[in-house]
């Protein structure tokens, strides 16, 4: 995908659609707004002066140009109200643009982004929604459709346009930003979108090794036999039932910059979950080709790093550990007592609660081998959370304020929304077991909590976050920019924590 940035006269354009945006409040009289008038042969007028066009928040009209005009159509797009407006509805709104323009077939076309700064955003974050809101509603899953392809007509070049200068130095590295955390975005749902068949966890061993490769970062895989030697009895545990091998996946980014922090990702890559022998309802199973969204996320930061404006002042450990969960003659059986990495023995109560498993090795192995300054591991981990947020906010948990907060605030910038959760002293009491030091489930209630209550036994006392992103990886309510399927949750998130790192 190729982003342009143009400013100039607008009698000067030549595309097949120049879609502009108005807030309710947008006085018609505005003389860019009366140039674009003249350009569509006094066709604008019209539309605007009999109030056919409010400027609703998604609102859309299709302008016809004459036939004289280098600019073929208009397309007016609302924006609501000026006071109300923020970074999330300056991406929907350009996602609209974009989803419209590509509904007609166009290879290309100009969002005008004159008047929005209207709205309080700078030029840089509104050339950055620009171009993340639209590259990420132009996303298409399409590897294994074999019929009707030559009606799929891709967007190759999308034009930002503004009718003065003097921004045109923000609107570009906006632009650039915006771009970067959508290709990551769109890397960490092809991953998602891909049938269980194909991703697998050596599938993501390959790609991590890829990567690194891109990118210069040193990759580590730990197969099984390695894992076996470390004492990885978690992740071996649940790999019991599948004949796929498990990994512990490894890449490590230097950014060069003396006693920076180090922040390690970690992400669970269950390629498929059949809830193990505490088999799952058929029902929609197919879905759990999902349940390696918090490793998709991981690998998709990893990915961008390097092409992120600007210099990194964090050292990043992305830590993917992987496996299926199946049934078979071999696997975890309800009751089955495991030693993890840490030494913490843990009772299998139900062998469906399998991510904490196999994020406890991990987690454990990222505090001891690189005694992080953070960590924030990504996980569907719970059908509670679900309940709890619906598929609005990721459920956020952490032993640390100050961690809370700056994952927070990245979350707010990004648009990944997160609201915190409780993770009160007195919920571990709950996953004590009477045969060994903690269990893997404690039945109904408060079962996004109890997850994390299990994970935090092995962070010790290392500022820790825990994403549960069961409700926001896929089946969410859909937006402009977020179509159908998985979402690449956390990908954004984790980009601008990582920016804004201090």
């Amino acid at each position: 995908m190729n982003i342009t940035v143009r400013t100039g006269k607008i009698q000067n354009l030549h595309t097949n659609i120049l879609c502009v945006f108005l807030f309710q409040e947008t006085k018609k009289g505005e003389d860019w707004l009366r140039e674009v008038d003249r350009v569509s042969g006094r066709r604008l007028a019209g539309i605007l002066n009999t109030g056919d066009f409010k400027g609703e928040l998604n609102e859309t009209v299709l302008v016809y140009s004459s036939d004289k005009s280098s600019v073929k159509r208009i397309l007016l797009v609302g924006m609501g109200k000026k006071r109300e407006f923020n970074g999330e509805k300056a991406r929907q709104v350009f996602g609209t643009a974009a989803k419209q323009a590509k509904s007609l077939k166009l290879k290309r076309f100009i969002l005008c982004l004159t008047g929005i700064s209207d709205g309080g955003l700078s030029p840089r974050e509104i050339s950055h929604y620009a171009a993340e809101g639209a590259v990420m509603s132009l996303y298409e899953f399409t590897k294994f459709k074999t019929e009707d392809t030559k009606k799929i007509t891709p967007v190759t070049e999308i034009g930002l346009y503004d009718t003065e200068r003097k921004n045109f130095d923000e609107y570009r590295s906006g632009a650039e930003e915006g771009l970067v955390f959508a290709k990551g975005t769109s890397y960490a749902r092809d991953l998602a979108s891909n049938p269980g068949n194909t991703v697998t966890p050596t599938y993501l061993a390959e790609d991590a090794r890829k990567i690194a490769k891109e990118n210069g970062f040193k990759c580590t895989v730990f197969d099984k036999a390695k894992l076996s030697k470390m004492g990885m009895n978690a992740l071996l545990g649940v790999a019991r039932g599948s004949s796929e091998p498990p990994y512990l996946i490894v890449l490590e980014y230097k950014c060069g910059v003396k006693d920076a922090d180090t922040v390690a990702l970690v992400g669970k890559g269950v390629t498929f979950d059949s809830g193990g022998i505490s088999l799952k309802p058929s029902k929609k199973m197919e879905e759990m080709k999902y349940d390696m969204c918090g490793a998709a996320a991981v690998l998709g930061v990893m990915k961008i790093l390097k092409e992120i404006p600007g210099k990194l002042k964090v050292n990043v450990i992305g830590i993917i550990t992987t496996t299926e969960n199946l049934p078979g003659g071999k696997a975890l059986k309800p009751g089955d007592i495991i030693t993890t990495y840490s030494g913490l023995t843990v009772e299998v109560i139900n062998t469906d609660a399998e991510g904490r498993l196999i994020l406890s090795d991990a987690l454990a192995y990222a505090v001891d081998k690189y005694k992080p300054d953070a960590i924030v591991d990504l996980a569907t981990l719970t059908g509670a959370i679900v309940v709890a947020l619906g598929h609005y906010a990721t459920g956020m948990f952490g032993n640390n304020a100050l961690l809370l907060k700056k994952v927070s605030t990245a979350a707010d910038k990004s648009g990944d929304m997160v609201w915190e959760m409780p993770l009160y002293q007195e919920y571990d009491e709950h996953i004590k077991s009477s045969v060994a030091d903690i269990k893997n489930s404690n039945g109904p209630g408060a079962g996004a909590t109890f997850g994390a209550a299990f994970l935090q036994k092995f962070v010790k006392k290392t500022p820790w976050v825990h994403l549960d992103i069961a409700g926001t990886a896929w089946d969410v309510n859909e937006k402009s920019y977020l179509p159908k399927g998985p979402t690449g949750v956390g990908v954004r998130l984790l980009a601008r924590l990582l920016m804004d790192w201090k």
